[in-house]
C-alpha cells in the first residue's frame, strides 16, 4: 500500500483504488502521471531524444516528435513513421501488476541534469525492468533499464528533451 506520500516502497500486492485516475486496471500499481498530466506535459512540437545501449547491438538514438496535439491525444513522430495515440494509451505504458512492481523515490543524474524521479521497478521471472519518470517531465521515463539474470542487458536514457 502507498506510504504517506503515495510510493509504494514493497510490491503493491492489493493494491486497487480504482477511484485513483492514476490505477488504469483492477490489481495494478498506480502510473506516475494521470492522462491529464501527460497531455498538460506533451504539447505540439516537444521533442524526446533517447539513446538504447543493449548487449551486443549497436547503440540506437530514437526521436519522438509530439507532431500535433489535442484534448484528445497526439500524432507521434519516430523513426520516420506517424501514429495517433491517446493520452489515456501513453499513461497505460506505465500501467503494470501491482504485485510485481515496487516504487520508490530517486534522482536520476544524465545530460537533462538531475531529475527527480519515480522509479518503477518491475519484476517478471528472471527479467528486472526499470523506468525513472521525472517528477517534473510527464510522459516517457527519462531512464529504463532491463536486466536478465542480473545481468544489465539493455539502457534507454532521454538525452535531450526540446519543448
Amino acid at each position: 500500500m502507498p506510504d504517506r506520500r503515495g510510493l509504494i516502497s514493497e510490491p503493491a500486492v492489493g493494491w486497487c483504488q480504482m477511484d485513483d485516475p492514476r490505477v488504469l486496471h483492477p490489481g495494478h500499481a498506480p502510473t506516475p502521471f494521470t492522462a491529464e498530466q501527460i497531455k498538460l506535459g506533451c504539447p505540439t512540437g516537444r521533442i524526446v531524444t533517447a539513446r538504447t545501449e543493449a548487449a551486443g547491438e549497436p547503440d540506437r538514438v530514437d526521436v519522438t516528435v509530439f507532431a500535433e496535439t489535442d484534448e484528445e491525444g497526439a500524432v507521434l513522430e519516430s523513426n520516420g513513421q506517424q501514429h495517433r495515440v491517446s493520452w489515456r494509451e501513453l499513461q497505460g505504458h506505465a500501467s503494470f501488476p501491482a504485485a510485481a512492481t515496487t516504487i520508490d523515490e530517486d534522482v536520476v543524474e544524465g545530460p537533462l541534469g538531475r531529475m527527480e524521479c519515480l522509479s518503477y521497478r518491475v519484476v517478471t521471472g528472471k527479467t528486472a525492468s526499470t523506468f525513472w519518470f521525472a517528477k517534473d517531465r510527464p510522459g516517457m521515463p527519462v531512464l529504463f533499464t532491463t536486466e536478465v539474470d542480473g545481468a544489465l542487458v539493455s539502457t534507454t536514457m532521454v538525452i535531450a528533451d526540446e519543448f
